[in-house]
């Protein structure tokens, strides 16, 4: 098998085994995810910290007492997020079911008793387990990713006559 060949299997195999991968991560770890996503924002409001931190050295008699707190926050709200990273998605969480209590209470006002039950019920649910939003969004996703993978294998399996002639002018593929 040449290089060529190898190349455009692995162009056209590859990216549905990946998702496929990706998809299956997803939804049976989704916590992962909610990690990595919180670890990333930590290490950017760090970043930004340290930088607005250089900044205002640099500019010191302007407005320095605001740019001092500013400072002070990011480092603060990025470190606690690399020290506990679910707490994004617990917080998350936390003001959906606010916001599902606040719909709650306006349907209970407009005499929609049955949606305002169900937005109660939803909103004591994420109180007490707040990372199941994070969790069901995710899996959601992953559930998306897995079954957008598979479908594009057996597309590609399907068509597997087109695999020796990569450059068939009659072939259009999106990827």
């Amino acid at each position: 098998m040449n290089m060529s060949k190898l190349s455009n299997w692995f162009n056209r195999f590859g990216m549905p085994v990946t998702m496929i991968g990706f998809g299956l991560i997803l939804l049976f770890s989704p916590d992962t995810a909610s990690i990595l996503i919180s670890k990333l924002v930590g290490w950017l409001l760090t970043a930004a910290g340290i930088i607005y931190g250089i900044y205002i050295f640099l500019t010191w008699p302007v407005k320095r007492i605001a740019r001092v707190v500013s400072t002070i926050i990011l480092l603060g709200i990025g470190s606690v997020l690399l020290a506990r990273p679910l707490l994004l998605a617990e917080n998350i969480g936390r003001f959906l079911a606010i916001l599902l209590a606040i719909e709650g209470g306006q349907c209970l006002r407009s005499q929609r008793k049955l949606l305002a039950i169900l937005c109660f019920i939803a909103a004591l649910i994420l109180c007490l387990s707040p990372l199941t939003a994070s969790r069901l969004v995710f899996s959601l996703c992953g559930l998306t990713v897995l079954a957008m993978g598979v479908f594009m294998l057996l597309d590609r399996l399907k068509h597997r006559e087109y695999l020796d002639e990569p450059e068939d002018p009659n072939i259009i593929d999106a990827l």
